[in-house]
């Protein structure tokens, strides 16, 4: 169902508020929002995107992708009796309408979000099911430890394409991201050279999400 507009103008907020967190937020813009910040009031922040992580983050797992169409999960299905505040800020000078998708009942949130990575200094990830490295260079470091034990060493612009491919039919020459949904994937080391933005996606169960996050 359609639950607002997101106004016209580039750089303009809009602000929609529902009474239940929907299980996916879907809209279509040739032009990307510049953000889009999900909060549900008591629980925490369940999405904190900029443009390039709306890019990854909203074609992840698609088989196929409508014209201009975005999916950002934000649950596992319908959460009701919550209080839910959706602020997204266009890139475009047109209306654009928001639709809330929801195929059942959840007791999950899926959160997405962005972090900074310093350089040189590295980070590393565990108990993600997405992690875009969107703005990574030829020669950033990935080391991916495995399930079993195996420890793999990456090229992030031309094996992570290559192995998303068998993940999602959406890839391109700019999807730097690793798909752990099936939790192969134990922990990622990131070291970039220079300073960037990644996005993460987690499960972490309805309640206070800055305790369910490790």
């Amino acid at each position: 169902m359609q639950i607002g507009t997101i106004a016209t103008g580039v750089g303009v907020s809009t602000t929609i508020n529902t009474t239940w967190v929907p299980q996916y937020l879907f809209f279509s813009t040739a032009t990307q929002l510049q953000s889009l910040k999900v909060t549900v009031f008591g629980d925490g922040i369940i999405c904190d995107l900029d443009t390039q992580g709306l890019n990854k983050i909203g074609v992840q797992r698609l088989l196929g992708q409508v014209t201009n169409g975005y999916i950002i999960p934000l649950a596992d299905g319908i959460v009701t009796n919550k209080n839910v505040e959706i602020i997204a800020v266009n890139g475009v000078a047109a209306n654009i309408p928001l639709f809330a998708i929801g195929m059942g009942y959840g007791t999950k949130y899926i959160q997405s979000l962005r972090q900074t990575v310093l350089a040189s200094s590295g980070a590393n990830f565990g108990n993600f099911a997405y992690l875009s490295l969107a703005n990574c260079g030829a020669n950033d470091l990935v080391n991916v430890t495995y399930r079993d034990g195996m420890v793999q060493k990456v090229d992030p612009q031309n094996e992570l394409p290559a192995i998303l491919a068998m993940y999602q039919n959406p890839v391109n020459s700019t999807n730097y991201a690793l798909d752990n949904w099936q939790s192969n994937i134990r922990n990622v080391q990131f070291t970039p050279v220079a300073t960037q933005i990644v996005h993460i996606v987690r499960v972490v169960p309805v309640g206070n999400v800055m305790q369910s996050v490790s």
